[in-house]
């Protein structure tokens, strides 16, 4: 969560940084956030031809650069796919989970070391819930568990809440909880 809110206040503090492409005095590209004077984007080729040229538009970036086009090009990109990308994502991290839940069922009859439960909530928080229920159904493992049960059915309804959150809500919720969390920083 740390990271997520670190990343938010980069987002929101770097969107207005530019990266500038210059030519200096001796003919070197330099990159700088400090917008070129014409001094640096002048080619000075008087000495080798006698005449003075204009500064080359070609070597000065057409507009400035900045983090928050990029990242715009990027969640772009990633919002065109987004469903494809979550329920692919929920597909391979459910067989994980599955074949996970099903090691750990084999290392319970052969008295080997278990998986520890901690791994098995992590697989099924990253996406996994459904394949882990599936494996607890089938598999009969990890379903009488008290303690277990209450962390896994905890995992499933913030997956529910997050999706209807993000659906119905239009992430209502989302923007409640970071402003609380930055308000406590």
């Amino acid at each position: 969560m740390r990271i997520i809110i670190v990343l938010l206040m980069l987002h929101s503090s770097l969107t207005d940084a530019a990266v500038y492409k210059c030519l200096n005095d001796n003919g070197k590209i330099t990159y700088s956030d400090i917008k070129c004077d014409t001094k640096s984007a002048e080619i000075d080729s008087s000495k080798a031809q006698g005449t003075k040229t204009k500064p080359r538009e070609s070597l000065l970036l057409p507009e400035k650069l900045t983090l928050s086009s990029t990242f715009t090009s990027v969640s772009d990109k990633f919002s065109r796919n987004f469903y494809e990308i979550v329920f692919l994502t929920y597909l391979l991290m459910s067989g994980i989970c599955y074949r996970v839940y099903q090691k750990d069922k084999k290392f319970a009859k052969t008295q080997q070391w278990r998986i520890p439960e901690a791994t098995l909530h992590l697989y099924e928080l990253l996406g996994g819930w459904p394949g882990a229920l599936i494996a607890q159904r089938t598999l009969r493992h990890k379903n009488k568990k008290l303690l277990f049960q209450l962390t896994f059915w905890l995992i499933v309804a913030l997956h529910v809440i997050g999706w209807f959150d993000y659906l119905v809500l239009n992430q209502l919720l989302t923007h409640q909880i970071i402003l609380f969390i930055s308000s406590l920083a």
